[in-house]
């Protein structure tokens, strides 16, 4: 996998700010999650993130196409977005609108992997703070990437008074983004941003980080190009 390291939103503008990392692939199929201790749900739900810095794609295809065989695909999500992370590892996510969802996901994911010879990293779990799904957020897009997000400090305070510039400069809900979810962890809110194309990222940046300054925030995104997108259905 080839990955191409460069700044976003010009060299200057995130200078000191953003450090980002960009990469090249596509293709579809599922979250892969395994046990792991979970949160206390909230009434936003709960996210589950893999990251396996050595799983080859053809393994989450083996679990996505198992689970389409078997009606449970698009059941237990209310959203699933992986991306490939070079050189040869894997990023998965999944949003699970309650307890009951995710720990259903998780009594298949039990049997599933050792039938299907595959070996997933124990997934994080942590509580969702807030989500906006943008249009078409269902259908992966060509040049498709996932956008991790992680950020020093950021209290849940800081984050809502972010997205309440964002709707005050009508860029609440940025061109392209078709996913945001942001998730609590112990050192403050992390995100994860699903967007179509790096110009619709780069337009949302202008606006972005002059307000992430404003607040005192520094954020490094991981980029990583789209491999599948699904909604729960």
């Amino acid at each position: 996998m080839k990955s191409i390291l460069f700044c976003l939103l010009g060299f200057a503008l995130l200078a000191g700010i953003f450090a980002c990392q960009n990469n090249a692939s596509t293709t579809e199929k599922t979250d892969t999650a395994a046990a792991a201790s979970t949160p206390a749900a909230t009434g936003k739900g709960i996210v589950s993130i893999t990251i396996a810095p050595d799983f080859p794609t053809t393994d989450y295809d083996k679990i996505a196409t198992s689970l389409m065989e078997s009606g449970e695909w698009t059941k237990d999500w209310a959203y699933h977005a992986s991306a490939v992370m070079p050189p040869k590892g894997f990023f998965s996510l999944g949003f699970y609108p309650s307890q009951a969802a995710l720990d259903h996901r998780r009594g298949i994911y039990k049997d599933l992997f050792p039938k299907l010879g595959v070996n997933v990293p124990a997934p994080q779990i942590y509580e969702v703070h807030n989500f906006i799904a943008g249009d078409g957020a269902g259908v992966k897009p060509a040049a498709g990437f996932l956008v991790h997000f992680t950020v020093d400090g950021m209290s849940a305070e800081k984050y809502d008074a972010i997205i309440a510039a964002l709707e005050a400069a009508g860029a609440g809900a940025p061109a392209g983004r078709i996913y945001h979810i942001a998730y609590k962890t112990d050192a403050g809110l992390n995100v994860v941003d699903v967007f179509d194309s790096e110009a619709n990222f780069k337009a949302f940046g202008n606006t972005l980080v002059p307000i992430l300054q404003a607040n005192g925030v520094q954020a490094q995104p991981n980029l990583y190009p789209l491999y599948n997108v699904a909604m729960g259905g």
